[in-house]
């Protein structure tokens, strides 16, 4: 999925996660990385990130696994791992995601969490640039975005599992 991120706006790619509620990128400085196509997001040079306070909502909203707070700096940091050993640390930020940047009506959506990735590892390929997690948890892109879907919009209703970050679509048809 191709976004933007940031102010200039960066695009970045990321791999589609059903299963996953936090989107993140991997960020400079980076300790570990992975090698990526397309340059990694300096926030730094992004004049509406804001690294996410400990004790706030949207730190709290990780499992407490999940979250680390750097006391130094009051900020909200995130420690993920995936199933294959995959990983991502770093700091948990309020950032404007853009979609559609490269067309007629691009579509921006300010304050939106996400992981700015400081050291991440495993089984990404170099195509992409983290992942856009659209699992069902409060932090998910789905949640986050739900109160500015149109009304008069189509989507497909997801059916809710156990536990509440993942769901089903059962497809019914193909037509071209």
């Amino acid at each position: 999925m191709e976004i933007c991120i940031g102010t200039p706006p960066v695009s970045v790619l990321g791999i589609a996660d059903t299963v996953s509620d936090l989107t993140w990128v991997q960020c400079k400085p980076c300790e570990e990385g992975y090698e990526q196509k397309t340059p990694l997001f300096d926030p730094r040079k992004s004049s509406t990130y804001k690294n996410v306070p400990c004790g706030s909502n949207s730190c709290n909203a990780l499992d407490s696994s999940d979250r680390v707070c750097n006391q130094e700096q009051n900020a909200c940091e995130n420690s993920y791992s995936y199933g294959d050993r995959s990983f991502t640390k770093g700091n948990i930020a309020l950032e404007k995601f853009t979609i559609g940047v490269f067309t007629r009506s691009p579509v921006s959506f300010p304050n939106l969490v996400f992981g700015c990735g400081h050291n991440n590892g495993g089984t990404f390929d170099y195509v992409g640039s983290g992942i856009v997690g659209l699992g069902g948890g409060p932090l998910s892109l789905i949640k986050q975005l739900e109160s500015n879907i149109n009304a008069d919009a189509v989507s497909t209703p997801l059916v809710d599992k156990d536990p509440s970050t993942y769901y089903r679509v059962t497809l019914e048809a193909v037509s071209v």
